[in-house]
């Protein structure tokens, strides 16, 4: 379970990841005389639905995690004086993917977990183990340990690739602590991304309704194979809304496989910061209309794109031949290939398309983690004060010291264009209009006159691009 259980949005919306403490209130149930049966059979439809139901219910798991945490108490229960060790339980859901027990389930069900229970549909309950957790995907592996029964029901896995919108899923999990509880809805999206649920996102939308304590379950389609494992929903009030998200099956059993060979993922990286590109940058390029493909914002020093020749500002189409639509598919893509691989990396470059042999290498923690520049759309600036490098350093301003050229923004109206557009203060103006700027008075000439005005912008250790259009 998630150390943090929301994730703050706008309008109090929040993202919660789907496992659940336990020690919730007790839910409160009616007992009634049983209605009579329809007279009218049930439609093939829901024949189907429920055929599919009593297949795959019995290959979903309860889980509960145990882990030890540190309470400061004081006198009379007060929250001061000395730590205390105390245990904290949580529960989730899993999906038995093999006879030998092995069971895909999300990390936060079972992070930093001492301890780690199953139960299967019937009752019975084992104890597991967690082989192994990546939590830039939240997806994880734990087996049943000591003798494994022979009798275990296992989901086939289908082609997440190939789900569709607007397909009937069935959501399988525990919510609220409810035991093999199944919901009913479509898929209502795919490839959804900047959720800030993980790293790497590439979530499968559902309005099947999935709640707390789903974490971990299966996302079914109608023959009965898995096409994702639930993970969180958007919700403004804690429980279900319609919109559900799930990791999709490709993903996860590739990453569960590294985690049973390996237990860890390594990854590769090119060793770039990436945008995606809209209007206003497309034309600040020269990139024609309806090309698709990420910005490189930053080539980070020593790493794998630089030592091939990518350079900022290159647009990225495709990795091994395989169009690049969106900065989420190109991260996603390159953290699954081998280090070391070499891959042919699409690029357009002041408008000429070339190919460049990229030597991927391994993953640095620090790269997964960062978070991707976006882009602003605005007028022009005004009201901006602008204050050189050495000036600002004179007055202790946190600069990185390896910059020798720069603008920095000392001030900004915050109703100006500028702020709209997405600069702040503290920004550095490396270039304007692809010229490298060491002073006001070069950034004032470079960006005179009518049109677009195009900046490569320094923010604390990262770099985008932001383009703006003159009235």
């Amino acid at each position: 379970m998630r150390k943090s259980m929301l994730t703050t949005l706008a309008l109090a919306t929040t993202l919660m990841a789907c496992g659940t403490p336990t020690g919730h209130a007790p839910v409160a149930t009616t007992l009634s005389r049983a209605m009579p049966a329809a007279e009218a059979a049930p439609t093939r439809e829901l024949m189907q639905i429920a055929d599919v139901a009593e297949r795959v219910v019995p290959a979903v798991v309860s889980i509960q995690s145990t882990r030890t945490v540190q309470q400061t108490m004081g006198p009379f229960g007060l929250p001061f004086g000395t730590q205390q060790p105390q245990e904290a339980t949580g529960t989730g859901s899993g999906v038995i993917i093999d006879a030998s027990g092995t069971i895909l389930t999300n990390h936060h069900v079972v992070e930093d977990a001492s301890k780690v229970q199953v139960q299967l549909h019937d009752g019975r309950i084992f104890e597991a183990e967690v082989v192994g957790s990546d939590k830039p995907t939240d997806v994880a592996v734990i087996r049943i340990q000591g003798r494994v029964p022979g009798d275990l029901t296992t989901l086939p896995l289908a082609d997440s690739d190939a789900v569709r919108l607007g397909e009937v899923v069935l959501a399988i999990g525990s919510p609220f602590g409810l035991d093999h509880s199944i919901t009913m809805g479509i898929v209502s999206a795919t490839g959804r991304t900047d959720l800030q649920l993980a790293s790497y996102e590439d979530f499968i939308q559902t309005d099947a309704a999935i709640n707390p304590g789903n974490s971990g379950g299966a996302l079914v389609n109608m023959k009965g194979e898995l096409v994702g494992i639930n993970t969180a929903i958007f919700s403004r009030s804690g429980g279900n809304n319609g919109l559900g998200f799930a990791i999709p099956s490709n993903l996860a059993t590739e990453i569960g496989d590294r985690l049973l060979k390996d237990g860890k993922v390594n990854r590769s990286y090119l060793g770039v910061l990436i945008q995606d590109v809209d209007r206003t940058l497309a034309s600040a390029f020269g990139i024609p209309d309806g090309t698709e493909g990420v910005l490189v914002s930053q080539v980070l020093p020593d790493g794998a794109a630089k030592a091939a020749g990518i350079e900022e500002g290159d647009l990225i189409v495709a990795i091994d031949h395989e169009p690049i639509a969106s900065g989420a598919q190109l991260r996603n893509k390159v953290a699954l290939m081998p280090a070391g691989k070499p891959v042919d990396v699409r690029i357009i470059r002041d408008g000429k398309p070339r190919t460049i042999r990229v030597a991927l290498r391994s993953d640095a923690e620090e790269v997964a983690k960062s978070s991707q520049p976006r882009t602003g759309g605005g007028e022009l600036w005004g009201g901006v004060s602008l204050m050189g490098l050495d000036e600002a350093r004179r007055r202790g301003a946190p600069l990185p010291g390896s910059l020798d050229t720069g603008v920095v923004i000392a001030d900004l109206d915050r109703g100006s264009a500028a702020a709209r557009a997405g600069l702040i203060p503290g920004d550095i103006l490396l270039e304007v209009n692809r010229e490298p700027v060491r002073t006001a008075d070069e950034v004032r000439r470079l960006s005179a006159g009518k049109g677009t005005v195009l900046l490569l912008v320094q923010r604390g250790q990262g770099r985008q691009w932001i383009a703006l259009e003159r009235p």
